[in-house]
């Protein structure tokens, strides 16, 4: 596969030749290219790449061991800070495709048990639902998505966005027994079509509920230690999966900051650094923290204070239904007229 080399790509390259230490000219050496291609690269008069050109290049000029487990989350973190906005990082199609499609992925034996006893209790081979997966379908970001390419299209506010989109092959190395490895994006697929007909089985979703599903895929991934690199998971989940007028939006950035939390602690020490966009989320919901404390200090810290960390791994469901009674009792509250609302109960 060919890749669009987009200006934060070529400037991304020649940064980490200088923070490294590497010349032009070892470069050129190493992929067996000209100094003169190496310079054109950086400068951006190279226009596509090759995919395993591309990998050979970022492998040589970034350190540590493991090309996906150690080096691209630095090379994912480096170019959210030279795009500086979400339009440009939802640009980086090469990032999207090493991250979601090509980055392997070994499953947990127990999502393994799940996908095969969901398969079980729906009827489906792997077949079956490789056809179902790769149909029309309706995931959350649309039908205007093409298959098998990456490259533009336009969304339904009319603004042109970036995404991927390729078509499931089989299942059966993602289900093997003894070895079970694939993509994020293919992982995701199954999750979610499983998901989708176990709720809903053939019935029409509506957008919400398309969105809704989505998220809890990711969530239930995530808890699972499955997920994409954070320099740009947010920003996709919030161009086409979570409305930014949610009243919950900052704090599922919490949960996701949470699910990344537990896998630093079970010994998966990767970094990235947040994006504007989490960093807007964390600071609304900040703002909104300050006013609690200031209404009642003693209540809010006995509020942070619950044990909700004893409960372990949980869905996301759970987590939204937390969300929902609580908003629904401020809501409540709110209606009340103000004896109601400071008169005791004995």
């Amino acid at each position: 596969m060919k890749y669009k080399v987009t200006p934060e790509l070529s400037q991304l390259i020649k940064t980490l030749c200088v923070q490294n230490g590497i010349a032009g000219i070892a470069l050129a050496k190493h992929i067996d290219k000209s100094p003169v291609y190496v310079s054109k690269l950086e400068n951006g008069v190279i226009k596509n790449i090759e995919q395993d050109l591309l990998i050979a290049i970022l492998d040589f000029v970034v350190k540590g061991e493991d090309f996906f487990d150690d080096k691209l989350p630095l090379i994912a973190a480096q170019c959210e800070l030279l795009c500086g906005d979400s339009e440009s990082m939802l640009n980086q199609f090469w990032l999207m495709a090493l991250d979601s499609y090509v980055r392997p992925i070994y499953l947990p034996q127990e999502l393994v048990r799940t996908f095969s006893s969901e398969m079980s209790a729906q009827g489906l081979s792997k077949d079956e639902l490789v056809k179902l997966i790769n149909g029309p379908g309706d995931d959350a970001t649309g039908n205007e998505l093409p298959d098998y390419v990456v490259e533009q299209y336009r969304s339904r506010n009319k603004n042109v966005r970036s995404m991927l989109k390729m078509t499931v092959q089989d299942l059966d190395q993602m289900l093997d027994e003894e070895n079970p490895c694939s993509n994020y994006s293919f992982i995701h697929a199954v999750a979610y079509t499983l998901r989708r007909l176990k709720n809903y089985a053939g019935d029409p979703l509506t957008v919400a509920q398309k969105k809704d599903l989505w998220v809890s895929t990711e969530f239930e991934l995530g808890n699972l230690g499955i997920r994409k690199q954070r320099a740009y998971s947010e920003l996709v989940l919030s161009d086409f999966i979570v409305k930014e007028s949610d009243a919950a939006s900052g704090l599922m950035s919490i949960f996701e900051q949470d699910a990344a939390s537990s896998q630093k602690a079970s010994g998966n020490s990767r970094k990235s650094a947040c994006s504007p966009l989490l960093q807007e989320k964390m600071r609304k919901t900040l703002e909104v923290a300050e006013k609690n404390v200031e209404w009642d200090e003693s209540f809010m810290i006995k509020l942070l204070g619950l044990p909700f960390n004893e409960l372990g791994k949980v869905s996301y469901s759970f987590k939204k239904s937390l969300l929902d009674d609580a908003e629904r009792l401020l809501e409540e509250y709110k209606g009340r007229s103000e004896e109601e609302k400071t008169l005791e109960v004995y």
